[in-house]
C-alpha cells in the first residue's frame, strides 16, 4: 500500500466535505425528479497542507509517479479518529495557492468504508467503589462504521 509522505493533517488544516445523497433529473416541464442514491455514502473530506517548493515538486513527482495521476489508493493519517486509513484522490488535479516559497496545497479525499474498534479505559481511585446496575454491561472497546 502507498503511504502518504507529507505530513500528518492537523484538525485546523482538515474537513469534512457532505456527499450529495440524492440524484437528480429536471423534465422539460413539472418538478424535478429526485432519486436516492443506494450506493455506500462516502467518508468525503478535504485536507490542508503548506508545502515548501522542493516538498511541493516532489508531491507533484510522487502523484503522477506512485499514485498514477492520483487513481490508486494510499494510506493516510485520518486526525478526527487518530488512525491511518485508505484514501483516493475524488478531485482530477490537486488544488494549490502560491505566495512566494510556499505552496497552500488542498485536496479532496474520500475514505474507503472500514470498521474500527476502539478502545475505551476507565481509571477509577482505588477508594472509590465502581458500582455498576444488574442488567447494565460495562464496555471494554466499541465498534464504530468508518
Amino acid at each position: 500500500m502507498i503511504k502518504w509522505k507529507w505530513g500528518k493533517p492537523l484538525i485546523d488544516g482538515f474537513s469534512n466535505k457532505p456527499q450529495k445523497g440524492f440524484s437528480e433529473l429536471t423534465p422539460d416541464a413539472g418538478i424535478p425528479f429526485r432519486r436516492l442514491r443506494f450506493s455506500d455514502i462516502q467518508d468525503l473530506a478535504t485536507c490542508n497542507f503548506i508545502l515548501d517548493r522542493t516538498d511541493y515538486i516532489r508531491f507533484m513527482s510522487w502523484y503522477k509517479y506512485e499514485l498514477r495521476q492520483g487513481t490508486l489508493p494510499f494510506q493516510i493519517f485520518d486526525c478526527r479518529y487518530g488512525i491511518e486509513r485508505t484514501a483516493r484522490l475524488i478531485d482530477d488535479v490537486p488544488q494549490y495557492d502560491t505566495n512566494s516559497n510556499y505552496y497552500n496545497l488542498s485536496l479532496a479525499i474520500a475514505f474507503e468504508s472500514s470498521v474500527e474498534t476502539f478502545d475505551w479505559f476507565l481509571v477509577v481511585n482505588e477508594n472509590d467503589p465502581l458500582i455498576v446496575n444488574d442488567n447494565d454491561n460495562l464496555l471494554a472497546g466499541v465498534e464504530l462504521r468508518l
